[in-house]
């Protein structure tokens, strides 16, 4: 069997000589060239300060002066079609800002409301991740598609250290400044504006979504006008713990008493119950017990949920002839419970 170990001796060898050469001439430069540099910075630091604070500090805060000159001399020597054509020109690339931000957000604040919160953790986390090993990968190492990427990342981490550091006010302090050099043009306040927009629709829109979703997983069942047959659901959910089982169950088992038909039923629903003359009536030949019995266990039956968003669901079973009249005269042959 062959050994190759003098071989991989030689190459560790080499690897290690490369690797010191390497440590060596970085050592070297930054301890002539970097450290060199901080100690001028730090000599001249004093002045570069009063240069800032004497040269450059009075200047920062002039551009909306200098702005309304350029305006003044723009209106002075430009003609009225060109100054419509500019208009025109400046409406055009404003509306493109604003749409595009506005697309851009609402895709944004959709997808944010309709994903779960596990599943935005997970991805905060694994993006956390990205970010911190693309920020510590060699510049010289990244190949130029995955650059801007990079800088993205290194970016990020350095606003996270600095938040560490300084506290969370500074990133407030970022996030500000960032907003007002945004809005100093018409088409960074229409991005900004487009943003906003964007941000509200997209997560009205989603949140909507996101709650008829979860109303129809928790209901198992469609809107009024997608009635859906008892036979179905109760085979739908024979593998699932659903609330809705709960309630077949208690329909099966629902034995309806004397009082609450007589006091309520028959009192304000037969024929005799002129005492509420406003309420739907059974027909006197109908049997109300069988009626309300077959309804609650038929496979027929239709259920879905209570109406004006009250808790509890509806249970129909339709006759093929009438079995009573409405509060306004009218045939009907539907029980409904």
């Amino acid at each position: 069997m062959p050994h190759f170990s003098l071989i991989e001796d030689e190459e560790e060898k080499e690897k290690k000589k490369k690797r010191e050469r390497n440590y060596n001439r970085l050592e070297r430069f930054r301890s002539s060239d970097i450290m060199s540099l901080k100690r001028r910075v730090d000599r001249h630091l004093e002045d570069l300060q009063d240069i800032y604070k004497n040269y450059l500090k009075p200047y920062e805060k002039l551009d909306d002066t200098y702005r309304s000159r350029l305006n003044k001399i723009y209106s002075s020597h430009t003609s009225a079609g060109d100054k419509w054509a500019n208009f025109w020109d400046g409406f055009a690339s404003v509306a493109d800002s604003f749409i595009t931000a506005f697309a851009i957000a609402v895709v944004t604040a959709f997808i944010a409301a309709i994903t779960p919160a596990w599943l935005a953790v997970a991805g905060v986390v694994l993006l956390g991740a990205g970010i911190a090993v693309m920020a510590n990968i060699p510049e010289e190492s990244v190949p130029d598609w995955l650059k801007p990427v990079k800088k993205g990342a290194d970016g990020i981490a350095d606003k996270a250290v600095k938040m560490l550091k300084e506290g969370p006010v500074s990133v407030v302090e970022d996030i500000d400044q960032g907003l007002m050099d945004e809005i100093q043009t018409p088409e960074g306040t229409a991005s900004v504006a487009g943003g906003t927009v964007g941000m509200l629709a997209g997560g009205y829109a989603g949140s909507r979504v996101n709650s008829s979703l979860k109303s129809k997983k928790e209901t198992n069942i469609g809107r009024v006008d997608e009635k859906v047959n008892r036979t179905k659901i109760d085979s739908d959910l024979k593998n699932q713990n659903s609330q809705l089982q709960k309630v077949f169950d208690i329909a099966d088992d629902y034995k309806l008493s004397e009082d609450v038909y007589k006091n309520h039923i028959i009192a304000r629903h037969s024929t005799d119950g002129a005492a509420f003359p406003n309420k739907s009536k059974f027909n006197s030949d109908f049997d109300i017990k069988k009626g309300i019995d077959r309804a609650l266990r038929s496979s027929e039956s239709i259920v879905k949920p209570n109406s004006a968003g009250r808790e509890g669901y509806i249970f129909e079973y339709t006759y093929h002839s009438p079995i009573g009249i409405n509060s306004k005269g009218k045939p009907i042959n539907t029980i409904k419970l």
